[in-house]
């Protein structure tokens, strides 16, 4: 899911560790997705046409 959608910035678990610590921000880390052409989710019902996407 997209870190954008996260109410508090540095309140991420392990897939956004990245951005704790001041070592990056959500906007950072969306870039750096985009830049290596992951696929993220917008919203969590996105989350099953990425899945089946990849299988």
């Amino acid at each position: 899911m997209s870190p954008s959608l996260l109410r508090r910035p540095n309140a991420v678990g392990h897939a956004g560790a990245i951005i704790a610590q001041g070592k990056g921000t959500a906007k950072s880390k969306i870039e750096a997705f985009k830049t290596a052409d992951v696929k993220q989710a917008q919203f969590p019902t996105d989350i099953t046409d990425l899945v089946e996407q990849h299988s």
